[in-house]
């Protein structure tokens, strides 16, 4: 089990996406996934059963439910096999927009998916489908990315 410090997820989000401004880490340091395990854990808390309904639910709603159903999945494996990890995954939600448009752009909105940091590098998640890739470089355009 690898742990990366904040510090550290800031370097690698700003290395890949430059001009990201707004990295929230809420906690001093993380574990690095294991990238099939992500994408295990990304199929065990799906949240792909939700309909889109609006804005009431759209890409921001599934990307926070799928980093709370993550969370959960993890304080529970904790506690049911007595890992005693003090540290949560290095997974969260972020926001973008694709690469062609602009902040200031009218019309379609930014677009709100789930990163992590795995061993393959920085992993991409979209909720609504549970697939899971490693980012290209500049992918999406993130202005935004809570942890």
């Amino acid at each position: 089990m690898k742990i990366i410090k904040s510090k550290n997820i800031r370097t690698i989000l700003k290395n890949n996406w430059p001009n990201l401004k707004f990295i929230w880490p809420t906690d001093s340091q993380y574990i690095v996934m294991d990238f099939d395990e992500l994408k295990d854990v990304v199929k065990k808390c799906s949240v792909r059963g939700f309909s889109s309904d609006g804005e009431l639910w759209d890409c921001d709603n599934y990307a926070l439910q799928l980093h709370a159903k993550v969370q959960s999945h993890q304080y529970k494996l904790n506690k049911q096999k007595n890992l005693k990890m003090k540290n949560s995954w290095a997974f969260g939600e972020c926001i973008g927009l694709n690469n062609n448009e602009s902040l200031f752009q009218m019309g379609n909105p930014p677009h709100a998916i789930n990163i992590a940091i795995t061993n393959n590098g920085i992993a991409l998640i979209e909720p609504k489908d549970d697939s899971v890739w490693v980012a290209g470089k500049n992918e999406m355009s993130l202005f935004f990315v809570k942890f």
